[in-house]
Parts: C-alpha cells; structure tokens; sequence
C-alpha cells in the first residue's frame, strides 16, 4: 500500500516562493495494519477479490513493514530546515522498488510510443 504526503511551506510575506516536496513512504510498522485486521465482518463473495485480498495482504504484511516511523519523522522534521527540496521523495527500500518498477514500465512504454510522440514535430 503507498502513502503519498504533500508537504508545503510558503513564505509570501517574506517575499520568497513556496516550496513542495512530494514524500512518498512505503510500509511504516506502526501497528496500524494489526489493528485495521481486527474486528472485520464477512465479506460477501462478489468482494473477496477486492476487499478479501486487501484484507489478506494486510494480515500478511502487519508488522513486517520495512519503514521506521520514527526516522521517517526525523528525516520530515529536517527537510522542513531546507530551502532546496527534491520535487519527490520515496522513503523505505519496499516504496523505493515499487517507484523503480513504475518508472522502468513508463520508460518501456513511454520508447513503444517514441514515433507518435516525434509525430508532432515540424
């Protein structure tokens, strides 16, 4: 499951512009998935490959996250001491992957398309 956090300070009375970071963590062990698995009713069969799955990736996943809430915290509190931010940042090695994968298929794609994209050009 990804997270995506938008953090923005803006200084206009002082003049200067606002500055944005994108902060995209993956899994953080904070017990939040143990305690989402708690408690759930059935689920009728026309939603156990939606709502089923995600109940089970949820089980399978609770407490094994890669992400330290803490650190991730620190890191947050010291990127608001920063003027000059990364437009995206990806924290845990599990949301660092999927946003590889994701970019090597926009890629991929992105090269079966290079003759429509030059199309346009004069």
């Amino acid at each position: 499951m990804r997270k995506t956090w938008l953090v923005t300070g803006s200084n206009r009375g002082l003049g200067m512009a606002t500055v944005q970071a994108a902060l995209e963590a993956g899994g953080m062990r904070t017990g939040w998935g143990s305690g989402a698995a708690r408690g759930q009713g059935a689920i009728l069969p026309d939603y156990d490959s939606s709502v089923g799955g995600m109940r089970r990736m949820l089980r399978a996943c609770a407490g094994l996250e890669v992400g330290h809430p803490a650190k991730i915290a620190r890191v947050i509190v010291e990127l608001t001491r920063r003027i000059a931010l990364p437009y995206h940042l990806t924290f845990g090695s599990d949301a660092l992957a999927a946003f590889d994968a994701a970019e090597r298929e926009r890629r991929e794609q992105a090269e079966g398309w290079l003759p429509v994209s030059r199309l346009v050009d004069f």
